[in-house]
């Protein structure tokens, strides 16, 4: 750990993982050194690229933005052929100015903003070409609200 490290890193990847379903456990011997597993559960959920259209994420959350822009790049995906929006301003702005056949992927929870995922897409008519994607995918409220509007949820 870092010499005046508060452990929060730790604390909220933590956090995330279990909010995936998976688990994360922590062996530290002094001396010996540390182990970190991190188990994620199965998901037959897939994220699909088309080449004729622009893939497009809305999520706030920073470290999830950096592991898609690093799983985009591995992919080889050109950086024409994509967008990762931080707020649903970004996103906007995107549309005002394109027309080209895009699949919007959005974080429900967007705790930087006034709304939900769910209420951007339904404000901006765009539930035909959107998924949502959220560690709340079994909650009822939001499966719900995302059936409401005819958006998947994974």
């Amino acid at each position: 750990g870092k010499a005046k490290g508060t452990g929060l890193g730790v604390f909220y990847a933590k956090k995330f993982i279990e909010e995936l379903g998976g688990k994360f456990q922590i062996d530290s011997k002094i001396g010996k050194g540390t182990k970190i597993l991190m188990t994620f559960r199965n998901s037959i959920a897939r994220i699909s690229i088309s080449p004729n259209e622009h893939f497009l994420m809305l999520e706030d959350q920073s470290y999830i933005r950096m592991a898609a822009q690093f799983k985009l790049d591995g992919l080889g995906l050109p950086k024409s052929q994509y967008q990762i929006f931080s707020t649903p301003s970004q996103l906007e702005g995107w549309l005002a100015t394109n027309k080209d056949p895009f699949k919007l992927y959005s974080d429900h929870f967007l705790e930087n903003a006034n709304e939900t995922g769910i209420q951007v897409i339904k404000r901006l008519g765009i539930a035909d070409r959107s998924v949502l994607f959220t560690s709340a995918f079994d909650d009822p409220t939001v499966v719900r609200a995302a059936s409401e509007i005819g958006v998947d949820v994974i």
